[in-house]
């Protein structure tokens, strides 16, 4: 993983975002997810939350070359 990172990093032509949840757990979509730079602050993330997150980058383009922590709040 690390090297993929690495190798993302040094592509400019490129789209890519880096996702690194917080360990992943069942649960609902009941509050907004926190989003912060590269390291999960927070215990665990819901895989909607994962989701959801993902999706809604998607549609933004926010965090392009940028890596992410998603955390459930």
């Amino acid at each position: 993983m690390r090297a993929m990172e690495e190798y993302l990093r040094t592509v400019p032509d490129i789209d890519w975002t880096i996702m690194r949840p917080g360990r992943l757990v069942d649960g609902d979509v009941k509050r907004p997810y926190l989003k912060e730079p590269e390291t999960p602050s927070r215990r665990y993330t819901t895989r909607r939350d994962l989701a959801k997150a993902i999706l809604d980058d998607l549609d933004s383009g926010a965090d392009v070359h940028q890596a992410v922590a998603v955390t459930s709040r």
